[in-house]
């Protein structure tokens, strides 16, 4: 690849973090206008499809001789809220000592550039592609993944596709997701004056019971992968009580359980379901209930055998000279909602950029790896679409 693309892909990343696509604020209208403008001038054909209000995947395809099922590139437009901590400002794209800064720089600005360079590049020194390629640019991969659901639901993207997230994955191969489940836990009691507390039922105390247990009972099953690791707990957010001299007559929160296999959606709702009906029960006079906040999002492994896996990895070696790291990660993607949806066993992930800087304050994205990532993305479709 001329190393022209690989500067463009650094520049298209900066163009993308100046424009603020804040989930759930600012949404993602104003960057799809600049995602379509960029396939079009390509000279790809492009569809604009509308999910929800406002908030369009955009999808562009190198159409090939159908030899092949076709691959897709899926690449979120939006990110998280800002945050605070910031030292940096968040849409200016900022390069210092080798890293750019900006809201989206790794998750996943600079893996959206990569896969629009990689469209343009194909596009432009077109080979005979032996199966169609698509870029599939999506809305609210940081909420519900409605975008993703969207291509699924629409048949644009199906069972026979191979899939390739670009999120950040630090270069490595993700050949594995592991669950993700969320629930929103609700406990009522009744109000009472602090002073005579025995005429009231504090829902905090069994709320508190509740999600003390959860961690306590998944730490007890001692399940770990040796892709994904073991089971976490976060608590999100937890909100109840009027005031501190009166009795928590209601107390909500939301908490974020990641699985490995064995553990399916059932058996982690199941597990949840039955503490919230046990462990609140202890205060007397309270009650729980839970339910589940997200579709379900079971653990995810690519099938061993899937050709995009030795793709890849050739493309890698090339590349860089060396073999690829293949990985398990903690987090959910737009690939894996996919996969979920249609059943397909060839959904990977690869990408620019470290997890760890995704939602962080001074989020940034190392220059290098942009380009590295254009050019083994590239090189993947190439080798899996036209060898």
């Amino acid at each position: 690849m001329d190393k022209t693309y690989l500067d463009e892909a650094v520049q298209v990343t900066q163009d993308l973090i100046k424009i603020p696509s804040l989930n759930p604020t600012v949404g993602e209208k104003e960057i799809s206008y600049y995602v379509e403008r960029y396939m079009k001038e390509a000279g790809v054909e492009v569809i604009r499809k509308n999910v929800l209000p406002d908030r369009d995947n955009i999808i562009g395809r190198i159409r090939g001789s159908g030899q092949r099922p076709a691959l897709a590139v899926v690449a979120h437009m939006d990110t998280v809220p800002l945050g605070e901590g910031w030292t940096k400002p968040p849409y200016e794209a900022v390069i210092e000592n080798g890293k750019m800064y900006g809201r989206g720089a790794a998750d996943m600005k600079s893996g959206l550039a990569a896969s629009l360079v990689t469209l343009k590049y194909l596009a432009q020194n077109r080979k005979t592609l032996k199966g169609d390629f698509l870029l599939c640019a999506t809305i609210d991969e940081e909420s519900q993944m409605r975008g993703a659901v969207d291509l699924a639901d629409a048949g644009i993207v199906d069972n026979d596709m191979t899939l390739i997230a670009t999120e950040p994955s630090n270069l490595h191969m993700v050949v594995a997701h592991k669950g993700v489940a969320w629930f929103e836990i609700k406990t009522y009691g009744k109000n009472a004056h602090a002073g005579t507390p025995y005429k009231g039922a504090d829902a905090a105390h069994a709320m508190a019971l509740i999600l003390v247990k959860i961690k306590q009972k998944i730490a007890e099953l001692g399940i770990e992968d040796p892709l994904v690791g073991r089971t976490y707990v976060s608590i999100g957010r937890i909100e109840g009580g009027q005031k501190t001299n009166v009795v928590c007559g209601t107390c909500r929160a939301e908490i974020d359980i990641r699985y490995p296999p064995p553990l399916t959606p059932e058996s982690v709702t199941t597990l949840v379901q039955e503490i919230v009906q046990t462990a609140g029960q202890e205060v007397a006079g309270t009650r729980g209930e839970v339910q589940s906040m997200t579709s379900a999002r079971p653990s995810l492994r690519i099938d061993p055998n899937a050709r995009i896996l030795a793709d890849m990895r050739k493309a890698y070696r090339e590349t860089m000279g060396g073999e690829i790291k293949e990985i398990g990660v903690p987090y959910y993607t737009d690939v894996g909602m996919i996969s979920v949806k249609t059943g397909n066993q060839k959904c990977l992930v690869f990408g620019p950029g470290n997890i760890e800087q995704a939602h962080a304050p001074d989020e940034y994205v190392e220059i290098d790896q942009i380009q590295k990532a254009t050019e083994i993305l590239a090189r993947t479709v190439e080798i899996h679409l036209a060898e």
